[in-house]
């Protein structure tokens, strides 16, 4: 009888595009890996170092995308009864998005080019990339509004192509171009991502015909706005733990071949957050359109949940085991001395894919994006302080405890808050 369930959960899955997803999920990150392990072999150590520094600065300027629209376009467009309704949500947010990165891209043009920076050698290649937000939003927020429309398929096909192309680019770029061609192959992607995506929403474009119109009366602007500014804020935070421990690293020890040590090590723990983020990029918008009914967010939740235990586990524990072969055989002898950080980060992969991803991502299919961001909040000042401590303490190897540490700080804090918010009406 359990196995008949199995297969019949299977099919069901199946047959909504879940493969899809994850096979495309997974095929962006493996192809994406790839590149980057054909850049570590292209680049110096020492220009590895520094375009480290530059993707990782990047990355903390692209937590104020679009002030976190487009977390707000995939809710709304989730629940939106028709497609008339969820086209105003769409033009409401690529407005507001378009206009955010504007102005994210006008002051990091300033600060990068004002300011005294630890590696010098960064500077260029920042102002560089100080475009790309503006690109960037257009094209996050199609690709959110192509999964709101469940097009599971068309999503997966779309992830595929244009890490392709990535992988093509960017490597014939960096192997002519050096640092350079990374920067141009920021550009390329994006610009070709919206591209494509307006391709696969042809069947949407009868819309289009009213995007400058004004914005109907169904989209409360206010409420969307707040939505997205505090899932913003929580995501924001909650990403500075994978950034500000590499920052840090650059601040405190201000060696370029430290900072692509401790870089490498972070390459296969961070990409394997793609299994669980790929699986709620799947059952996001069904659990936005359910989240009324807390007999069933609290049921699939646990089924969830042992699901990611036990594959994390499993993987991480082979991970773990055979770290050292991993790591001379992807990066080489001169990386041996991220063996280390790669076993504590593997650790802490296990806990933030089992626990912490899924519970924040529930958080806010329920609307619950205030405790997500009070939670970032308390876990972003332990990671602070535990970072600056330990890597003054231990080096690099204390940023990978810090990390460890808020991980399953900020993943008790959203468990025991969850289970708080499905125990109502006596639902569990």
């Amino acid at each position: 009888m359990k196995l008949d369930f199995l297969i019949s959960e299977f099919r069901n899955v199946l047959k909504k595009g879940f493969f899809h997803v994850l096979f495309s999920s997974v095929m962006s990150k493996l192809i994406r890996f790839a590149a980057t392990l054909i850049v570590v072999q292209l680049l110096s150590k020492s220009d590895f170092g520094v375009y480290s520094y530059v993707q990782n600065i990047f990355r903390i300027i692209l937590l104020l995308d679009g002030l976190g629209i487009a977390t707000g376009m995939l809710q709304f467009c989730s629940k939106a009864s028709n497609d008339e309704i969820r086209f105003e949500f769409l033009k409401f947010g690529l407005r507001i998005g378009f206009l955010v990165n504007i102005l994210v891209s006008l002051i990091s043009l300033v600060i990068f080019i004002v300011s005294p920076l630890p590696v010098e050698e960064a500077r260029v290649y920042l102002i560089a990339l100080a475009f790309v937000p503006i690109i960037r939003i257009t094209y996050t927020i199609l690709e959110v509004y192509i999964r709101s429309l469940l097009l599971n398929k068309r999503y997966g096909l779309l992830i595929v192509i244009n890490s392709v192309l990535y992988f093509i680019v960017l490597v014939g770029l960096t192997y002519f171009e050096g640092i350079n061609g990374l920067i141009w192959a920021e550009y390329s992607v994006f610009i070709f991502g919206v591209v494509l995506a307006s391709i696969f929403l042809r069947n949407h474009w009868k819309y289009f015909k009213t995007f400058f119109s004004r914005i109907a009366s169904v989209v409360n602007k206010r409420e969307v706005i707040v939505f997205s500014v505090v899932a913003s804020a929580a995501t924001m935070i909650s990403q500075l733990l994978y950034l500000l421990d590499q920052f840090l690293i650059g601040v405190l020890v201000s060696d370029t071949l430290v900072i692509a040590s401790y870089n490498v090590s972070t390459v296969i723990p961070y990409n394997m957050n793609i299994i669980p983020a790929s699986v709620m990029i799947f059952i996001y918008p069904y659990f936005a359109k359910k989240s009324d009914d807390l007999f069933w967010i609290r049921t699939h939740y646990r089924k969830l949940t042992l699901y990611l235990f036990a594959f994390n586990a499993s993987l991480s524990a082979i991970l773990i085991l055979f770290a050292k072969p991993i790591v001379l055989l992807i990066f080489g002898e001169q990386y041996i001395d991220s063996v280390e950080i790669f076993r504590i980060l593997m650790l802490g992969y296990f806990i933030a894919g089992t626990f912490r991803i899924p519970q924040g991502n529930i958080l806010a299919a329920l609307g619950k994006v205030k405790a997500n961001f009070v939670i970032s909040i308390l876990s972003g000042v332990v990671n602070v302080a535990a970072a600056w401590l330990l890597i003054v303490e231990y080096g690099p190897k204390g940023a990978a405890y810090a990390t460890l540490l808020v991980f399953a700080f900020s993943s008790v804090l959203s468990y025991f808050y969850l289970k708080k918010v499905l125990a109502r009406q006596g639902h569990a």
